[in-house]
């Protein structure tokens, strides 16, 4: 459920309102450049309204402020959807019943009257339960459900964190305990139940339980999190580093002045692509321009960044190292004493340069139009999580990434108590940077791509379930 309030016209209120809208885990606050805040709480719609709603509402109508409600889908349906479990199915149950199984504070035990609920028949779905779960069991026992009714209690429903324990009324609580299923869980109860053994679609997935931490930059993450996710992972994005556009103008404009005495044009990364044609396309208006000079990429990732500009590759190294790059432009017998250009980033190895001029006699222009620096990880959420409740897996696609999180350590000390993460690279570069930054190196992917790396860690959580 969230709130959204307009508050355009109540300028003079806004701190006021600042404060009233009181969340801490239920939701949070956020102040929008069109002083319009939305107040997001979990996917309850009306169904149940947890405490402080309804002071919140009551608040906001005594200010004279108006506001909307924009339902949410109820934690019950979306609990039983991602677990296989219909609430009502003919021939099993034709009615389901809602309950809350934590009421307030400053009321002694419990209200509902479950032994009496127990004699309705059909689904029950209990929320906020699982603390009181105990006494709700032994209520239901001494109204008419027998100790063999299936019980599901499904915690962080429809989160990639999704954990669910399935028994009956005779073996539930012990089950919960075992398991340390907490709040927030959903609990069913009801011979739908069952259902979960042949509908559960959720569980399914090459990586479902695992968590993973990806470390590149937020604009290059989200192809690695769309394939993590699809496998079933949960994913935590702790950008160690952040790209931005660095360039040094005489060079830029020495360049593009003899753009078309270049034959080769070589770019390192998909970020040198797009900075690159960002500059280009400012400073020329058609693609032409870009003349007849033969291009290079240091791997499939950055050739594909190439795709949106029709503009077709030469050359792509067997590897996507600096040294498979260098080697295979020396096969070429193209270089002696031809005009290449590099685009790099600040932190580029020169082993690239050195290989051409050296080994290739060619004549080596250096383009920088991006820098790569250190992100600011202590105060988000993904980086407290991971402090918190640590990951199964910490992937790095980088060289910078691997010196970032070496640099940054000291603010992703896990708790104590949480188990470490492996640590994963992507190539023998990365692997080694993580070495020298005495980080370990727990699997390495056989080729630098994502499918590989992925491919690793599915290999990896398979050995160790």
């Amino acid at each position: 459920m969230k709130f959204m309030l307009n508050l355009s016209k109540y300028k003079p209120l806004c701190e006021r309102v600042r404060t009233l809208l009181y969340s801490e885990f239920l939701g949070e606050i956020e102040l929008l450049p069109n002083l319009v805040y939305k107040r997001l709480s979990c996917g309850v719609a009306i169904l149940v309204w947890w405490l402080g709603t309804v002071e919140e509402i009551e608040a906001l109508n005594a200010s004279g402020i108006p506001f909307e409600i924009v339902p949410g889908v109820t934690a019950s349906l979306g609990a039983a959807a991602y677990s296989g479990i219909p609430l009502t199915h003919r021939g099993i149950s034709s009615s389901v019943t809602m309950v809350t199984g934590h009421e307030a504070p400053d009321k002694d035990g419990l209200r509902v009257d479950f032994a009496a609920i127990s004699r309705q028949g059909g689904t029950l779905a209990i929320y906020m339960g699982v603390s009181t779960l105990p006494r709700i069991v032994e209520q239901l026992l001494e109204g008419d459900c027998r100790p063999s009714t299936p019980v599901g209690v499904i915690e962080w429903a429809t989160y990639f964190r999704q954990r669910s324990v399935f028994g009956d009324l005779g073996n539930i609580v012990e089950k919960v305990q075992e398991s340390g299923i907490k709040s927030p869980a959903m609990i069913l109860i009801g011979e739908v139940v069952n259902c979960h053994e042949s509908y559960n679609w959720f569980k399914k997935g090459a990586l479902r339980g695992q968590r993973i931490v990806i470390t590149r930059a937020r604009d290059q993450a989200s192809e690695l999190r769309l394939k993590l996710e699809s496998l079933g992972a949960e994913v935590l994005e702790i950008p160690m580093i952040q790209t931005e556009p660095a360039i040094l103008k005489q060079d830029l404009s020495e360049v593009f002045a003899e753009i078309a005495t270049y034959e080769w044009i070589v770019f390192t990364s998909p970020n040198g692509v797009r900075y690159f044609f960002e500059l280009f396309l400012r400073a020329f208006k058609d693609i032409r321009s870009f003349g007849g000079m033969r291009v290079a990429c240091i791997g499939e990732a950055t050739a594909k960044e190439l795709e949106p500009y029709h503009i077709a590759v030469d050359l792509v190294a067997p590897k996507a190292v600096a040294e498979s790059l260098a080697e295979a432009l020396i096969e070429t017998d193209s270089l002696d004493s031809a005009n290449v250009l590099i685009v790099t980033g600040n932190r580029n190895r020169d082993t690239l340069v050195s290989e051409l001029e050296q080994n290739g006699r060619a004549i080596v222009d250096k383009l920088q139009v991006y820098s790569t620096n250190l992100a600011k990880v202590a105060d988000s959420a993904a980086a407290q999580s991971y402090r918190e409740n640590g990951a199964d897996y910490v992937v790095f696609s980088s060289s910078s990434t691997a010196q970032a999180w070496s640099q940054l350590s000291d603010q992703l000390v896990v708790n104590e108590g949480v188990k470490a993460a492996r640590f994963v690279s992507i190539g023998n570069v990365t692997s080694k940077a993580l070495s020298n930054n005495n980080l370990p190196v727990d699997l390495q992917a056989d080729s630098a791509n994502l499918d590989s790396l992925i491919d690793a860690i599915i290999e990896d959580s398979d050995d160790h379930e």
